[in-house]
């Protein structure tokens, strides 16, 4: 365990007064195809509010659901229209004018796609002094959001400072970050946090290079390739693997791919999504320019029989409930699990808090946030970890692809 972490394990108890705890879901999004869209978390949410309600019964959890007109249509429209911050103020205040008996705890939830949705959703807490909780998105700066907290997946931050200690402990004095422009929107924000935060923190020199691979041709990855050779031997990419993949067939013909130069990209998890990143080649390996691509990624949480069966559950739920039928060897990818922790830590700081007896009329989001800094919370779906600044740092893996089997060694 890291030094000034706590470790947390959910206890049931009945002693002090019960407390109201109200989860105001913002952001909703009902269409099945994207990854966080409510019916792939829908069934996380309902099963970790029986646990709840099972676990801890001096907790009154009470949700709402907010959607507007927006919501409607495509998800274009969605994307053009919907304002989740003016529709939460909106909500508020109107519950603050209506006279009625305030919770002891407000939590605004979010699965939190688009950061155009979720960075103005994040002001809005703060100044409300309400806790923000998000699924999918996280801060991309420390210590600058004292309401905001996500279980996400995605190690935005994480990685950056894994860039940045590789840097370092390798003495390299100048390296490239390369990002796709057209590229999943983890990709992009990612490659911005990293600009900034390596920018700022590390001693290395960095040229920042971007380009677009829906109009790319052979003759400009070559042109590109050959500008990084000039400047550095380390390249850091950001983007889907079919363009890395043009990427290192570029460099490979300018002789970069033979143990001099190399290449590291980041994944936020392994899905279809994102590429493969796996590539497979009769060519002996000294031959196959993949052999010098390190690939930084989350550890894949161990797959036990008690996760296994709430995976199970949530399919289900998600086909009877939520009309989404999974394919036959589809795999819910990790948003779902996030739901479920989501709400799950919620309600162990909630108890947490109803048991210590301080001011149970209105606990501020900036004391709900701060339960969740420097400690490990352990749940079935696994452990979770929150630094000093409460942002949830991951385990990670450094991998690499044999060319030739196409095995996945750590």
């Amino acid at each position: 365990m890291a030094q000034g972490l706590v470790n947390s394990s959910i206890v049931t108890t009945t002693t002090g007064l019960p407390i109201h705890v109200e989860i105001v879901n913002i952001a909703l999004m009902y269409w099945p195809l994207i990854m966080a869209g409510y019916p792939r978390l829908g069934p996380a949410f309902d099963s970790a509010t029986e646990e709840i309600a099972a676990t801890f019964p001096s907790l009154n959890v009470t949700q709402v659901y907010l959607k507007d007109s927006s919501t409607e249509g495509t998800f274009d429209d969605w994307l053009t229209y919907y304002n989740p911050e003016k529709t939460l103020a909106e909500y508020f205040f109107a519950a603050e004018k209506s006279g009625r008996t305030p919770p002891n705890i407000t939590i605004f939830l979010m699965t939190g796609v688009v950061a155009e949705n979720s960075l103005p959703t994040a002001q809005v807490s703060a100044e409300l002094d309400t806790l923000l909780m998000t699924i999918v998105l996280c801060p991309v700066a420390e210590g600058i959001w004292p309401t905001w907290r996500t279980v996400t997946v995605l190690p935005i931050m994480t990685i950056s400072r894994f860039y940045q200690v590789m840097l370092e402990r390798f003495h390299w004095s100048h390296f490239t970050l390369i990002w796709d422009t057209t590229a999943n929107n983890f990709f992009t924000m990612f490659a911005d946090a990293a600009h900034n935060y390596l920018a700022k923190n590390s001693k290395s020199q960095m040229m920042y290079l971007n380009f677009n691979s829906q109009i790319y041709s052979a003759a400009d990855y070559a042109h590109v390739m050959l500008k990084i050779s000039e400047y550095s031997r380390v390249i850091l990419y950001a983007g889907h693997s079919e363009p890395l993949q043009a990427l290192m067939t570029a460099a490979a013909k300018l002789n970069m791919t033979n143990g001099e130069y190399v290449f590291i990209a980041s994944l936020p998890f392994r899905h279809a999504l994102f590429g493969t990143f796996q590539w497979k080649s009769p060519n002996q390996s000294s031959d196959n320019p993949f052999k010098c691509l390190l690939v930084i990624e989350p550890t894949p949480v161990p797959a036990t029989e008690e996760l296994t069966e709430m995976e199970h559950h949530w399919k289900q739920m998600s086909k009877e409930k939520y009309n989404l039928t999974y394919g036959q060897d589809e795999k819910l990818n990790p948003y779902t699990a996030s739901a479920y922790n989501g709400m799950m830590v919620l309600a162990q700081v909630a108890e947490e808090l109803r048991q210590s007896g301080s001011n149970l009329t209105n606990f501020s989001g900036r004391k709900v946030a701060a339960a969740f800094n420097n400690r490990t919370f352990h749940l079935k779906t696994g452990k979770l970890t929150f630094n000093a600044d409460g942002e949830k740092i991951p385990d990670m893996s450094l991998t690499q692809t044999d060319p030739i089997s196409g095995e996945i060694k750590v």
